[in-house]
């Protein structure tokens, strides 16, 4: 093989080794982040891979007030699971940004704060208030 073939062998590899690793790998800093699925509706924590739906608030009953105080905002219905979805994505106060991880503008990368974390906490915790009942 000629330097130029090789060359060329290496640099395709790299595109489809790139195009193919973001799918399966955000590309975002080495911090912790949580991860949203738009379409599944889900949250996630980046390093276990452990998740939560989010239409678990649609029977919340009061449960959100901690992240509705963090946020300082409201999550209001008929959709709860989406009104939270979106203030997690884009909290009025700009305080943070989420980050697409693929083009398909499905799944988003949410930085681990004070706010991030009291949401995932919240929603762990009522989690497992309903399903450590049974």
């Amino acid at each position: 093989m000629t330097y130029h073939a090789i060359g060329a062998t290496l640099l395709s590899a790299a595109i489809l080794s790139g195009c193919m690793g973001s799918q399966s790998q955000p590309t975002v800093s080495n911090q912790a982040y949580y991860v949203i699925d738009t379409r599944s509706g889900h949250i996630c924590q980046q390093r276990s891979r452990e998740c939560i739906r989010l239409s678990i608030v649609a029977s919340q009953n009061g449960s959100l007030a901690p992240v509705e105080s963090a946020y300082g905002q409201r999550i209001v219905g008929p959709n709860y699971p989406r009104s939270l979805m979106n203030m997690l994505l884009a909290p009025k106060d700009g305080s943070y940004t989420a980050k697409p991880l693929d083009e398909s503008g499905k799944r988003y990368a949410l930085p681990r704060n004070a706010k991030t974390d009291k949401a995932w906490t919240t929603l762990n915790n009522l989690y497992n208030r309903i399903y450590d009942s049974y």
